[in-house]
Formats: structure tokens, sequence, C-alpha cells
């Protein structure tokens, strides 16, 4: 069975040779990707390429760039680089920065843009040009789709992946004063949503129109999940905005995978309410609020799980720890399938450690072992 049945089968429920085995953002048939650059993550590399099934996450934006935006770049003595960015708008300058160090891939906002209730209404003033749609990108998009399409063939499938309206609104602040927005300004954050809505909405039209991607994960809900937020917060500010995308993908037969971190026992129902198929990465307790066997019996007829290898397990456990979450996993999840094994997230440094190798490769061969039906 090749990788690209494997996971249609699991994603469809229909019978497979085996669990599938992910290794999230560790893609192999990616060449711009840092990790297929760096020496220390070639064996890695080849064993994924080798013996995992490839979720292939992919993405685009239609939005036209905005000529709002005036940007610079300080390179400090350490080797980090700052950016600096203004943003004009009718109402008033917003101004943000970002950090990137050295060694490590993320690139760090270290300044938001929005730094109060002022902030917002400058903000609305210019979304409806943030987000006009540039139509030439489709085209693009299809062509390049295309490619990666042909690229990975039957080694795996494409994952599309776009926030729902409510996503884009906690980058916009930092966490904390988020969390204190949405209590203190709830109407103020819901008209922020409202905005982004149908340019968002827009954009999962043509996703479905252009039938990209066999799944799509749809990111964001976890900044409105406890102990942030209580669940009515997310139900009265990610639900609305999710349940629409979710009957846009569904219409065009589009496998609708929902990406949320942390504590998701009170927030489970309205998951399933929205029409997602699926759920990741199901973080097992202290740091989630439920295992993952609760949520197969629970949830297992009406959601394939993705999860729920925590990436710590893989940075700092032992291979016999590792081998022994994954004989665990599949005796709580594997069941009649709808079970695709997955980390929770993946290295960002490099060089990598030999323990993660060392770990990432027990990972998948417990997945080989253990997981066949």
């Amino acid at each position: 069975m090749t990788s690209r049945e494997r996971l249609l089968q699991t994603l469809h429920r229909q019978p497979v040779d085996r669990v599938p085995i992910s290794s999230y953002e560790l893609n192999p048939y990616n060449p711009d990707n840092f990790e297929n650059k760096a020496p220390s993550y070639k064996r890695l590399m080849e064993k994924i390429k080798s013996d995992a099934d490839c979720i292939y996450m992919w993405g685009w934006s239609p939005f036209a760039d905005s000529g709002l935006w005036d940007q610079r770049s300080e390179t400090a003595s350490d080797g980090s680089t700052t950016t600096y960015f203004r943003l004009r708008t009718p109402k008033g300058d917003l101004t943000k920065t970002r950090k990137h160090i050295p060694g490590r891939h993320p690139t760090w906002t270290t300044e938001h843009r929005l730094k109060g209730p002022e902030d917002i209404d400058r903000y609305l003033s210019v979304i409806p040009e943030f987000f006009h749609i540039d139509e030439s990108k489709e085209k693009l998009a299809r062509a390049e789709y295309a490619a990666l399409d042909e690229r990975l063939g039957d080694n795996g499938v494409i994952m599309n992946q776009e926030g729902d309206p409510s996503s884009y609104i906690p980058d916009l602040f930092e966490f904390g004063l988020f969390t204190m927005m949405c209590f203190q300004y709830k109407d103020k954050i819901l008209e922020l949503i409202d905005a982004h809505t149908k340019p968002i909405l827009d954009k999962f039209r043509m996703d479905a129109a252009n039938r990209f991607g066999a799944l799509h994960r749809l990111c964001g809900p976890e900044y409105f999940t406890p102990p942030y937020l209580p669940e009515e917060y997310f139900r009265d500010m990610v639900l609305p905005g999710c349940t629409e995308c979710g009957r846009i993908l569904a219409e065009a037969g589009i496998f609708l995978r929902l990406h949320c971190h942390g504590r998701i026992r009170e927030v489970l129902p309205m998951i399933v309410e929205m029409g997602a198929k699926g759920t990741d990465p199901i973080e097992p307790p202290p740091d989630g609020n439920i295992t993952l066997k609760e949520v197969k019996d629970q949830y297992g007829d009406k959601l394939v799980l993705f999860g729920n290898m925590e990436l710590k397990v893989l940075e700092q456990g032992t291979t016999a720890e590792v081998r022994e979450v994954v004989k665990k996993q599949m005796e709580d999840a594997k069941g009649d399938g709808g079970f695709i094994m997955l980390p929770t997230a993946a290295p960002i440094n490099e060089p990598l450690s030999p323990q993660t190798e060392r770990n990432y490769i027990a990972y998948i061969d417990a997945g080989l072992e253990f997981g066949v039906y």
C-alpha cells in the first residue's frame, strides 16, 4: 500500500495495512525546508522519506501585497536580525517588530501591531485594502499545486492550510493583552473577526473551487480555549466562522482537520458541531486535559485523530520511553482505524541533537511495529 493510499483510506475510514506515520513539519519532499539543507538532519530525513507517510503542509495567499507597509532591518553583533514595520493608516500609524536568531528557524514577533483598543479602529480602517484579492495569484497557486502534486506522487497527500476568521486576531496583540481585550472589549474583538470574515471565506471558496488539498488544516482556535478564555468565547468567536469554513470545504469533498493545542475537552463538542472530520494534536495531560483514549471512546466515530506524541518526549526522553508512548497510543486509538501518528510539534534547532534523532527514528520504528492491522 502506498503512503497516499494509506492516508486517504484512513481519512475515509477504509481498511489499511497499518497506522499512517506523520513527521509533521519535517518534510523530505520540500527542498526549501531548512531540515533538508542542514547536515545534522540528513539521516533523519532519509528515514522519514523511507518509512513515514508525508502529509505535505502547503498554503498560499490570494491577497494583494499592500503598499501601506514600510520596513527596515538591522543586524546586531550576535548575528540576530530585527525587522521594523510601520503600517500607515488613515487614523494613525501602527508598528511592529520581528526578530530572527541564527540557529533558530522561527522569526519571533517582539512588538505586536495593536497595543490597545484605540489601535483596533486604525487597523479596521485598512482591512479592506489589506485583504484585497489579487486574482492573478490564483493561477500561480494552481501551477504550484500541480507541480507539488506531481513531485509528491504516491508518497503522501497535500494538506492545504488556512486560519478561520478568528485566527487572525490573537497575533495582532501580545498574547496577555489579547486575552484582556477579549474580556474588556469583547464587542471590538467581534468586530475585528467580522471584518476578516468575508475575505477569509472568499479564500476558502477559492480553495474549494480549485480542490486544493485532500485535506485542509484549519489553525487558530487554540487561543480561544481554556484556560485562556472560557469555552463560551470559543462558541461566540470561533464556532460561526469555522462552521462556515467547514461547510464550504465539505461541499467540495475536502476533509477538514482542526488544529487545536491545549485543553480541548470543553470545546470538543463544538469541534464536532462545526463539521471538522479530524483534530490534532490531542496533547495528553498535564499539557492537555483529555487522554487519547477518552477522545477515541467519545469521538472516535466522528473524528479521525491525529496525535499525540509530544515533542518534549522526542527531544528529552529515551528511546524506550518513546516506544512505550507509541505502544500505548496504539492500544488507545488504533482500534478500528481513524488514527494517524503525529508529533505535537517539530524541532526548530540546528544542529539537530543526536538524542532527538534517535528518538524520532525510534518513533517511526515503533509505529511500523505496533501499527500493523
